[in-house]
């Protein structure tokens, strides 16, 4: 079976995907965002993504709600 040769040189299509990824990182570290990339288990993940269908909201968005509600109840605003 002949494998595909890979080539070390980017192609101009994952140049611009790189670039257009790095535009919005940037966008959205201006606008006081931060990238969160953590193991949970699988249940919990599971358990986001059935709260995200009935809720009809992101995960991003299930999780801002979580951790400030969690605040709120500790009397915290904006983090424990």
């Amino acid at each position: 079976m002949m494998r595909k040769k890979v080539s070390a040189v980017p192609t101009l299509r994952s140049q611009q995907i790189a670039k257009a990824q790095s535009n919005f990182r940037e966008k959205m570290r201006g606008n006081g965002y931060r990238r969160l990339q953590e193991w949970v288990p699988e249940t919990t993940l599971v358990a986001l993504k059935a709260i995200c269908s009935v809720q009809g909201i992101t995960q991003s968005e299930a999780i801002i709600q979580i951790v400030d509600g969690a605040s709120r109840a500790y009397g915290k605003e904006g983090g424990l």
